[in-house]
Parts: structure tokens; C-alpha cells; sequence
């Protein structure tokens, strides 16, 4: 952030690509954001990424370049679309094989749908989820993650991606990758930042919904999202505003449902 001492990076990313000499170069676009902070007295975890590969003496193929570039793009795709911030804002959790479909648009023209779906729970714990980005924009490429995350979330075990109708493919994944355990808020915060209930219409329908808002202790911005039982994950839609109160990143729920599986093979 262009802001010294910002705590927070809202959701998600705008994942667009692009082909070059027939290499799949992922890029990640960045909404512009306020400086905002919903830091309620704790300090942020903060957001590790995976190690950086070490300069190679012989040139990286095209193939291996571009599966190094996807799966060091993973950890923060999936730490932006989980969380705001580091903080876990879904009010209630996510139960193996349910999804939830956001249309995401911002203030430069933006839009992309964006899939998170909680995949499977392992004999240990372990958590497979996915996260796909598909962009309204004519051209732009589908990018899907599919990922196996320790019981907390914080670790990243396992990746698959599949860039558009290419060839899903294993990932590197370095030992110690973490994407940021994530941070729950304390009802306390929640109940002291809901400013009302509202009815919401959004693509998947109309709700009767909580609204919480939480503002930067320096003024610059603000972050809402509208929460309603019922809704995998509890959350119907989301946005962010500047300071002069213009929304710069807005999510409305398209759809929702259950019986989610891997379209990546992963398991």
C-alpha cells in the first residue's frame, strides 16, 4: 500500500493472464484500495509467500517457468480470497462440498466472477479448497487453484492450477509455505461494527442482512459486508469505499450451493 503503516489489503485480487511466445504468464491486477484497518486490538498476521526459487545456471523452460510463476501467485490469491486483511469474515464455516460465486467489480471497469468452494476434509484434518477467477473482460483467461491447506489454514501443503483450457497441473510447493493462518474476529468486534439490518438484493436473490462496517482510525476508507444465514459461509456481499465514501471494490453473491468436487483431479 502507498501508505505507511497500512495494516490491510482487501479482497480478493483481479487475476487476469496473458499468452507470450506461448508461455502462460499470470498477472495480478490490484484494485485500488483504501488505507483501511479493522485491526481490533491484535496485531496482523501477517501474509508469508512461498520461498523465491534461486537463481537457475541453465534457463528455466517455458512449462517450468510458468508453473513456478502460478504456484508463487497461489498462497496470496488464496489468502485475498479468503480473508480481508488476514481477518476471516465468514460468519459461519464453510462445510465440505459448499461453494459461493461472487461477481466482483471495481472502479476501474474491472469484473470478474470468483469461486471459493471448500472441497473435502482429509482423515486429518487437512482442508482441499478451491479458488477460480474468471474475468468478464473478452480475452482474459480462467485461472483455478485447487490447494490442500493444513486443519488451520495457515499452511499450504498441496497446489494444482489450471490456467484457461490448459492442462491442469502439480505445483511446487516448498516446505514452509504458509498463506497466513487466518485471524477470527471477535464476536464483541462484529457485534460493535453491525450498524443495522437491511434487506440486500444481490444475483442469488434477496436477504434480510447484518451490516457491518469498519472504518481506518486515520479516516481514509472503509469496509462493509452484509451477512445472512442461510448462505454458505454467512456473507451475501461485500464492498470497499474511499474516503470520500466512492466504492472502489464491490462483491454481490451470484450463486451458491453444495456438492462441490475437484475439477482438477486433485484427489
Amino acid at each position: 500500500m502507498s501508505r505507511k503503516g497500512a495494516l490491510i489489503l482487501i479482497i480478493p485480487l483481479l487475476i487476469a493472464t496473458s499468452c507470450v511466445k506461448k508461455k502462460v504468464v499470470p498477472v495480478v491486477i490490484k484494485p485500488k484500495l483504501p488505507n483501511v484497518i479493522i485491526n481490533t486490538g491484535g496485531a496482523q498476521t501477517p501474509t508469508q509467500s512461498a520461498p523465491q526459487p534461486s537463481p537457475q545456471a541453465q534457463p528455466v523452460p517455458p512449462m517450468m517457468g510458468s508453473n513456478m510463476m502460478l504456484a508463487q501467485m497461489a498462497p496470496v490469491i488464496f489468502s485475498y480470497s479468503l480473508t480481508i486483511g488476514g481477518y476471516w469474515i465468514w460468519s459461519e464455516d464453510f462445510k465440505p462440498g459448499q461453494w459461493v460465486k461472487f461477481l466482483v467489480t471495481t472502479d476501474n471497469g474491472d469484473s470478474y466472477d470468483l469461486e471459493i468452494a471448500y472441497l473435502k476434509k482429509t482423515e486429518n484434518g487437512n482442508q482441499w479448497w478451491r479458488v477460480s477467477s474468471t474475468p468478464k473482460k473478452p480475452g482474459s483467461l480462467q485461472v483455478i487453484y485447487e490447494a490442500l491447506f493444513s486443519s488451520d489454514l495457515g499452511e499450504l501443503k498441496r497446489l494444482r492450477g489450471k490456467v484457461d483450457d490448459n492442462t491442469p497441473h502439480e505445483l511446487p510447493v516448498a516446505q514452509g509455505s504458509y498463506v497466513g493462518k487466518p485471524v477470527r474476529l471477535t464476536q464483541e468486534s462484529i457485534n460493535g461494527a453491525t450498524v443495522g439490518v437491511e434487506i440486500v438484493k444481490v444475483p442469488a436473490g434477496t436477504f434480510r442482512a447484518k451490516h457491518v462496517k469498519y472504518g481506518s482510525l486515520t479516516g481514509q476508507g472503509s469496509v462493509e459486508w452484509w451477512i445472512s444465514n442461510g448462505v454458505p459461509g454467512g456473507i451475501v456481499k461485500y464492498l470497499v469505499r474511499d474516503n470520500d465514501g466512492r466504492i472502489t471494490v464491490e462483491a454481490d453473491l451470484e450463486s451458491f450451493g453444495n456438492g462441490a468436487r475437484s475439477v482438477l483431479g486433485s484427489f
